[in-house]
């Protein structure tokens, strides 16, 4: 099946599925009041481009090397909008900023 018509329909339609849910989560993005949706919304555009993945490993690797640094670049940023959300409705729920969130990497002190 590796490289194959279906291999591509395949990968096609979970790349379709995870774009629709990112354009949902860029609409739901502008009312901050839904957290649990917004979230629900991230991991399954996590769970989403790992099935795409594992489509794109279908198909020849060679030609689709840069697909693969372009899913890294995506998953990277994913996490990193769940670490901010998480930041901030942990900040929000402490309006006095009593609750300073750090969403940038820590240098290792020991």
């Amino acid at each position: 099946m590796v490289g194959t018509s279906v291999a591509r329909a395949e990968f096609a339609h979970a790349v379709a599925a995870l774009v629709a849910t990112l354009s949902e989560a860029r609409a739901v993005a502008a009312d901050p009041a839904d957290e649990n949706r917004l979230r629900s919304l991230v991991q399954r555009a996590t769970r989403e481009l790992n099935l795409a993945d594992e489509k794109l490993l279908m198909l020849d690797r060679r030609q689709h090397r840069s697909i693969f640094r372009r899913a890294e670049r995506l998953r990277d940023r994913l996490d990193d909008l769940h670490l901010r959300l998480a930041c901030y409705y942990v900040e929000r729920t402490f309006d006095d900023g009593s609750s300073q969130c750090q969403t940038e990497p820590q240098a290792s002190t020991g």
